[in-house]
């Protein structure tokens, strides 16, 4: 028999108010249990802070100790300053190395000139820069500038091997793809005319960096073994032939790079603006995790580079040649 609707009602509101009662308690719990545990973590924290200061104090002196100069340290360093200048690192040797290696990349400039070839060459690396000794056996770094790369189809010219640079947001940092552009009308090559090009998907021709290399290995194969190292495709021992095309207009990635150096110690105001109009190279390197690493090019800024070494002083110098001499 069903109960009284009233009393159902009354037995109702009771089980909801001993509910209610029940989650106040729980609440009323757990925030004293919240509160318990903030007020213990505030004292660990103070406890936690006066060790933490306690160990920075003590770590600041041990470290104030450790960084204390021995007295021998002073004989040591004019020992190796002395043993540098003795191994070829003095300021007179750098300073005749810088100057020799510049007067190679004129005559070389001006004998390939004389061969019909418009071509720019330049010494790079430590050999150049003064920054080896003997033992370190560095190799010459030795790089040909062939073609003109266009940043803009506005850079074209007739007659020229054109090749305009691309990439897109799928594309590593410092790489690029060049698009083969005809050289009697500015207009897109559409037909693979050369083994060094390829087809894209979208299907515009590349010049290929791998086959680029491949092609410089066949023409060089009667100059003896050929050498492939990175970049480089070179026929003489000890030296990293680089053949690269030359990039004359100002890139994003060098602009970045002078705004962060700006208002800095070093480089100093005058570098950076030198370094803003200096010319950079595409150099026959892909990425290895490039879809695209057997076409692509990778940016190479080594005149800028060569400008900061050259800013070094002797001392700063002969650190380096020390950090390479310890990396070898």
């Amino acid at each position: 028999m069903a109960g009284n609707p009233h009393q159902l009602e009354i037995s109702r509101l009771h089980e909801f108010e001993e509910v209610q009662i029940a989650f106040s308690k729980m609440w009323n719990l757990s925030v004293d249990m919240e509160a318990a545990q903030r007020e213990s973590r505030m004292q660990n924290k103070e406890s936690d802070i006066g060790v933490r200061r306690a160990s920075n104090k003590k770590h600041h002196q041990n470290l104030q100790s450790i960084m204390q100069i021995p007295e021998t340290f002073t004989e040591l360093s004019i020992r190796m300053f002395d043993a540098l200048d003795d191994s070829g690192a003095g300021k007179e040797t750098v300073l005749e190395r810088r100057r020799t290696y510049l007067r190679r990349e004129l005559i070389e400039k001006i004998a390939l000139q004389l061969r019909g070839k418009n071509s720019e060459c330049f010494h790079f690396g430590s050999q150049s820069e003064g920054t080896t000794t003997p033992g370190l056996q560095s190799n010459i770094d030795f790089l040909l500038s062939n073609n003109t790369i266009m940043t803009i189809c506005e850079d074209w010219k007739a007659g020229m091997n054109n090749l305009l640079m691309l990439r897109d947001d799928t594309t590593p940092p410092q790489q690029y793809l060049l698009q083969v552009i005809k050289p009697y009308t500015p207009e897109p090559e559409t037909s693979l005319t050369h083994d060094m090009f390829v087809r894209k998907d979208s299907g515009q021709i590349l010049l290929s960096a791998e086959r680029w290399k491949n092609h410089i290995a066949y023409e060089a194969r009667d100059q003896g073994e050929v050498f492939k190292n990175g970049p480089s495709v070179s026929w003489v021992p000890n030296w990293d032939i680089v053949n690269a095309c030359h990039v004359r207009k100002p890139l994003p990635e060098i602009q970045h790079w002078i705004d962060r150096c700006r208002g800095k110690h070093w480089p100093p105001v005058q570098l950076l603006e030198a370094a803003r109009i200096a010319p950079c190279f595409l150099v026959p390197a892909g990425h290895p995790d490039s879809d695209y690493k057997r076409e692509e090019w990778r940016l190479s800024p080594n005149l800028i580079e060569r400008m900061l070494i050259f800013s070094f002083n002797m001392t700063q110098i002969k650190c380096y040649i020390v950090l390479k001499l310890i990396k070898k």
